[in-house]
């Protein structure tokens, strides 16, 4: 039988990485599972024990950080989680609104409007559009203040314009245009029908971004041929010469100048002046059969 323990605590916490570790530490030694979330505001979640014992003892540790624990026990007949998280972040129920201070003399009804306030906000903001428009801290402002802060700038006899806009909100006037144009315009299926009289979609017009099958088939062959020109080059080279063209000027991870000329006992400017002359020797044989060299992008 496991003991389980829901519990949480609103109180400031000064460094919330130091109590998370010290849990952790202690949920190791005591086998316990389950989750728990640490921020400045307090701490909140629920933890299973495979004895009381240990259930005690991890408390003790938790108790000894707060003054006090809102709590309840439960137990189960099987081990309800599997591992143990200790999470470090910002809020301890995730309500969106920063200025609220858990800490302070509110009722509890107060956070609950405001966790179904948020959850409302992020709701139209996931589901306004087909394409996400709120995916930024500064888009989540403009998405809902953008439409208000025009009303209110006509009211006061401004012109609303984007960098005053971006000023009276904080936000980057690029940001303001690129969601003014969002918000302005609703976005269009791909699969919709052209017209009613069609059979064709919007999908069916959009243009490829894919090179066109000739273009792919000649520069399948442009390539062949460089590469069996390539090999038929090789053999014209001594073995100094071919080193320097695998390892220097072929290879996706070329050795130095200096571990270069070091191999052959030559300066690092010798193995430059050579590496140039191999490639300027590479590029007058592979011209001579291969019109269309200067289009390789090997």
């Amino acid at each position: 039988m496991y003991s389980v323990a829901a519990l949480y605590r609103f109180q400031a916490v000064p460094e919330p990485e130091t109590l998370a570790s010290a849990l952790r530490a202690a949920c190791d030694e005591n086998e316990i599972c389950g989750t728990l979330i640490v921020a400045r505001e307090g701490i909140n979640g629920t933890i299973a024990a495979a004895s009381d014992a240990q259930m005690e003892n991890i408390l003790r540790v938790i108790r000894s950080n707060f003054d006090e624990l809102e709590l309840k026990m439960s137990s189960a007949s099987e081990k309800p989680f599997q591992r143990m998280k200790i999470k470090v972040k910002s809020e301890i129920v995730t309500m969106r609104t920063p200025e609220i201070d858990p800490t302070k003399n509110v009722r509890f009804y107060a956070y609950a409007a405001w966790w179904a306030r948020a959850y409302i906000l992020r709701y139209l903001l996931n589901t306004y559009r087909l394409i996400k428009v709120g995916t930024t801290q500064d888009q989540r402002k403009l998405f809902y203040n953008l439409k208000k802060e025009k009303a209110k700038l006509e009211r006061e006899g401004f012109a609303p314009d984007s960098k005053l806009l971006a000023d009276r909100l904080n936000v980057r006037e690029r940001d303001v245009i690129e969601m003014d144009q969002r918000l302005g315009n609703w976005e269009l299926s791909l699969d919709q029908p052209i017209g009613p009289e069609q059979d064709g979609t919007l999908m069916d017009v959009l243009p490829a971004h894919e090179q066109p099958a000739d273009e792919q088939l000649a520069d399948t062959q442009l390539k062949a041929l460089f590469r069996r020109k390539l090999a038929e080059f090789i053999t014209t080279l001594d073995e100094r010469e071919e080193d320097i063209l695998r390892n220097r000027i072929l290879s996706e991870t070329p050795l130095t100048l200096e571990d270069m000329g070091a191999k052959y006992g030559i300066t690092k400017e010798r193995t430059r002046q050579l590496e140039a002359r191999i490639i300027k020797r590479l590029r007058d044989f592979i011209k001579k059969d291969v019109k269309d060299f200067d289009r390789l992008r090997m």
